[in-house]
This record gives C-alpha cells, structure tokens and sequence, in this order.
C-alpha cells in the first residue's frame, strides 16, 4: 500500500503536533515546579519574617517590664531617702 503525499504530510504534521504537545506539557510541568520550589522558598523567608516579628515583639514587652520595674525601684530609692 504506497503511501500518497498527503497522507505522509498529515502523517508528518501529526507526528509535529504531538511533538508540539509534549514539549508544551514539559515546559508547563517544568514551570510549574519551579514555581512550587519558589513558593517554598518565600514561605520559609515569612516564617523567619514572622519569628523575628515575634522576638521583637517578647523583646518589647521585656523592656517594658523592665521600665516598670526600674520605675518601682526609683520610687523606693526616693521613699527610703
């Protein structure tokens, strides 16, 4: 059975097309990981973020116990002066 011309170029322009798609669906695949690995990586940086946040934030609490403290101490310091 000979194979005519326009069959062997539909045969081609098949065999191009799911190339076509393959590579599409690689370079979507290929895409979509890198993104992921992206998302990762901003997730792990707003954890650091927010754990220096909450430091700051005990930190902030620690001097303002400290200031009270200091300001009960002065208040002695005077009474007993």
């Amino acid at each position: 059975m000979a194979v005519t011309a326009l069959e062997f170029t539909i045969l081609m322009d098949a065999g191009n097309l799911s190339r076509s798609v393959e590579q599409a669906r690689q370079a979507v695949t290929g895409g979509v990981r890198g993104m992921a690995r992206a998302a990762q990586e901003e997730a792990r940086r707003i954890q650091s973020a927010l754990a220096g946040i909450a430091g700051f934030r005990e930190l902030k609490q620690g001097v303002a116990e400290a200031r009270g403290e200091w300001s009960k101490a002065q208040g002695e310091v005077s009474r007993l002066a």
